[in-house]
């Protein structure tokens, strides 16, 4: 309640920002159809999600929303290194000393109905370079945001190590449920208030989980993309996500339970350039078609021609016997499309390692080269 009124919990929603408001709560005045936010002020303000709960301890007064409400909020204000204020305009943070801090911003979803803190940590060399490449690091599922996974062999590019909620990325199965295709759009968008970011040049790199999770990105994020290359490896598409030539996503983005892969939707073109590593001893995700940690996955070869072909690429599937001997033990299966090149390496006895002692130098090397030239 503020002063006579009674305001009710509707949704959270990004259009708040348009309004300047304290938080991403969207409310309705009892009485009428109309849809506030509250701005600024002495007091806390809560999401209170029971309908037909009033509203209190509001900030200040009611601001009308406007209209109708988008999809449910992935960020508040950011939080940068000292030099930087809490929100930032594009390019407004030098880092050319180098520098390293964490990105912050509250996410609300089923599982964090008051909403939760999200991270990534951020690694900037020292560059006397107008420009450096991005990279974001998706760990796989157990793992943890660290920049030197990268950074012991990228010396000249932005690291950024994105943290899963419950170590985990939101795939089918995950504990987390977590808005991650809107996590990690953010974490990009923040990245962008790097002066010597070139976010014209931006690279996902994914690990297992972390490879699901580009999937998802390259199914369900519109074109034009904010990244431009995608490095997945050890990991291949799950049925939910592609099966009969289609591509699906969950209609219910905001659940507590496995998803429901049941809207058809056609990825956004262009595409990216896609490098994808895949070993054939991988026990954990199956380089051939099959079923593991409860999740039928497609086989390698057929999910990168079924990326070709969603990018652009008109003609047949390779045979495994068309593929290229780039060095012993490494297969390399090339689709050009109108825009990118989607290539796909089988590695030979490697197992769910993407830097596998096998491959290492060459993986890292290959890494290297996309990511820096």
């Amino acid at each position: 309640m503020v002063d006579s009124d009674i305001y009710t919990f509707l949704e959270v929603s990004f259009e708040t920002r348009d309004f300047d408001c304290v938080d991403p709560c969207v409310y309705n005045l009892e009485g009428t159809d109309r849809r506030f936010c509250f701005a600024p002020g002495s007091d806390n303000v809560k999401c209170v999600r029971e309908e037909g709960t009033p509203v209190t301890g509001a900030t200040g007064p009611p601001t009308p929303t406007g209209g109708s409400t988008a999809a449910p909020p992935t960020a508040g204000p950011t939080n940068a290194p000292p030099t930087a204020g809490p929100t930032n305009a594009p390019g407004s943070i030098d880092c050319a000393a180098g520098c390293s801090y964490t990105i912050k911003f509250n996410q609300y979803w089923a599982q964090e109905i008051n909403g939760y803190e999200r991270t990534a940590e951020v690694l900037v060399p020292a560059t006397s370079s107008a420009k450096l490449p991005v990279v974001i690091d998706l760990h796989g599922s157990g793992g943890q945001a660290m920049t030197n996974r990268l950074g012991k062999f990228l010396k000249n590019s932005i690291i950024v190590a994105g943290q899963g909620y419950e170590r985990q990325w939101n795939i089918v199965k995950e504990k987390t449920k977590a808005p991650d295709t809107d996590y990690v759009q953010e974490v990009i968008r923040q990245v962008g208030e790097i002066q010597q970011a070139d976010m014209d040049d931006v690279t996902i790199f994914g690990t297992s989980n972390g490879a699901g999770m580009i999937y998802r990105l390259l199914i369900e994020v519109a074109a034009p993309r904010p990244f431009h290359k995608v490095i997945p490896t050890v990991s291949t598409m799950a049925e939910d996500q592609y099966r009969g030539g289609i591509f699906y996503t969950p209609s219910n983005q905001n659940n507590t339970g496995d998803n429901v892969y049941d809207q058809a939707i056609v990825p956004g073109k262009p595409g990216p350039e896609i490098h994808y590593f895949h070993g054939t001893a991988d026990r954990t995700v199956p380089y051939e078609a099959g079923t593991s940690l409860g999740v039928n996955f497609i086989g390698a070869q057929e999910a990168t021609y079924a990326l070709a072909q969603a990018f652009g690429y008109e003609g047949a599937q390779l045979a495994d016997a068309a593929g290229v001997t780039v060095q012993t033990g490494v297969t390399k299966y090339e689709y050009s499309t109108p825009d990118k090149s989607v290539i796909h390496y089988k590695m030979t006895d490697m197992g769910h390692n993407a830097f596998d002692p096998l491959y290492s130098d060459f993986v890292q090397d290959y890494i290297k080269t996309v990511v820096e030239g």
